[in-house]
């Protein structure tokens, strides 16, 4: 091979190697930007007054990409802007859930006398939404409902609460507290329809009995009421 030809092998290998090390900077790019984007939240204080607690806090592999957990707070990314910052410095992580193929993100959290549930709209930047217990999504997805009230009063909600999902936030459609007169051990039974739901109570009035239900149902109406019904006529008609 003549000087001229290995010449222009060298230049055409340099320009090659010049080629793949742009493609791979390229590639590399979008997981910078990712790693960029994600926000850290302050860490909450440790509560000295907290009991044993499971640490550390496992977060499941499906998670992972947008959810992180210290000993003392749990940072839930958000599709844009601020991430969801939670306490858990007294309290562990029970469960990690998610609604509407992603967008919502829920979790249980658990500690000595408490108990609480938050849900936190990726898509926006309010609060989470405290539901006490996981809710119970309606037949379209875009409503839920929760029911957590108990003699103890250790629930973060202790009430009734129903929201509807929007394009850009969740809004509060129905709180109903106090109801401990109404019964106990209230269960969210099943959602009806979009708009009906039933809930049940135990019949016995001093709650030793809680097999013979007594039943309510609750229509979304201008101005919602749980109203007693028969169990065969709940939410129909």
């Amino acid at each position: 091979m003549r000087k001229s030809d290995w010449i222009v092998v060298a230049a055409l290998a340099a320009l090659a190697a010049c080629d793949r090390a742009d493609s791979d900077g390229a590639q590399a790019q979008p997981a910078a930007t990712a790693a960029e984007a994600a926000q850290a939240c302050p860490e909450f204080p440790k509560n000295p007054d907290a009991g044993e607690m499971t640490r550390p806090v496992k977060v499941p592999a499906q998670f992972a990409s947008y959810v992180q957990a210290s000993d003392t707070t749990l940072t839930v990314q958000r599709n844009s802007g601020a991430p969801a910052c939670i306490d858990i410095g007294g309290i562990d992580v029970n469960s990690f859930d998610t609604f509407l193929d992603g967008r919502l993100f829920g979790a249980t959290l658990f500690g000595h006398e408490y108990n609480s549930y938050l849900v936190v709209d990726r898509a926006g930047s309010a609060a989470p939404v405290e539901t006490g217990v996981k809710p119970m999504f309606s037949p379209s997805g875009r409503r839920f409902a929760s029911v957590d009230i108990s003699e103890a009063g250790f629930g973060a909600f202790e009430a009734l609460g129903v929201w509807e999902v929007t394009d850009g936030s969740i809004s509060t459609l129905v709180t109903l507290e106090d109801l401990l007169d109404r019964g106990y051990d209230w269960q969210l039974v099943r959602w009806a329809s979009d708009d009906c739901l039933v809930f049940s109570t135990a019949a016995d009035p001093t709650g030793v009995d809680l097999e013979t239900r007594k039943f309510h149902e609750l229509r979304l109406t201008a101005r919602p009421e749980l109203e007693d019904v028969a169990e065969a006529s709940a939410c129909n008609g």
